[in-house]
């Protein structure tokens, strides 16, 4: 059902969020062939092969996450999460159809790429961590 803002008798501090939401609810979710989903998913392309090259350096050289390449697994792994919840609110085409209804579109996602997806962003943030609690990668003599 469509409701505005204001119907749901909440604080006023409360509902300044909620205009945010309200101008997301035109947009999401996102239409699979529209514009946003296709530069990000050009996007993921790029990152994927950086993420290629990347991952197996950082794997082979015990330093590997200096300074350029620790940027780069952050905005890897904030790319990454972001497109994970992206994936829950994208449609999807289904017998010709655009598919839009949002539990639809999780379920779907739940039972296809959503596990591997999880895998490799909790590796990300995981590798960041580890990175973090063993001294910024500083080794001891």
């Amino acid at each position: 059902t469509m409701y505005d803002d204001a119907d749901l008798n909440l604080p006023e501090h409360s509902q300044e969020g909620l205009g945010v939401i309200s101008r997301l609810k035109g947009r999401l979710p996102l239409h699979p062939d529209s514009p946003i989903r296709s530069a990000l998913d050009l996007m993921s392309l790029v990152l994927l092969l950086l993420d290629s090259v990347v991952v197996p350096y950082t794997l082979a050289w015990s330093n590997a996450l200096q300074d350029p390449m620790l940027v780069f697994s952050w905005v890897s792994a904030i790319f990454w999460t972001y497109d994970l919840v992206l994936n829950f609110l994208t449609g999807f085409v289904k017998k010709d159809t655009v598919v839009t209804s949002i539990p639809k579109i999780a379920k779907r996602y739940v039972k296809s790429w959503f596990f591997p997806d999880l895998l490799v962003v909790s590796a990300e943030w995981v590798s960041i961590m580890v990175w973090y609690i063993l001294g910024g990668g500083v080794e001891s003599s």
